[in-house]
């Protein structure tokens, strides 16, 4: 099943996203798709491949073809202090 378009681009690198991707050879809970979500700061962009940086530093490189919809997000809200 093809999902929405990737709505991301060249102009969102360095802006916060999030990206839903296909896991290849695995199934949901219900047998269909299974999916997995990576959010952070997207650092590359092409017509091939995509790159996100988490919060916790790893970078998670991916095919524009593994991905279902991708788009950009709002900051985090600020951390309160105790």
């Amino acid at each position: 099943m093809v999902g929405p378009p990737v709505r991301v681009s060249s102009a969102d690198v360095g802006h916060r996203v999030v990206v839903r991707r296909r896991i290849t050879g695995l199934s949901g809970p219900t047998g269909a798709q299974a999916y997995t979500d990576v959010l952070g700061i997207l650092e590359h962009w092409d017509e091939t491949t995509l790159r996100v940086r988490r919060s916790d530093g790893n970078t998670i490189e991916m095919q524009i073809a593994e991905v279902a919809h991708a788009k950009r997000v709002p900051n985090p809200p600020p951390r309160r202090s105790r």
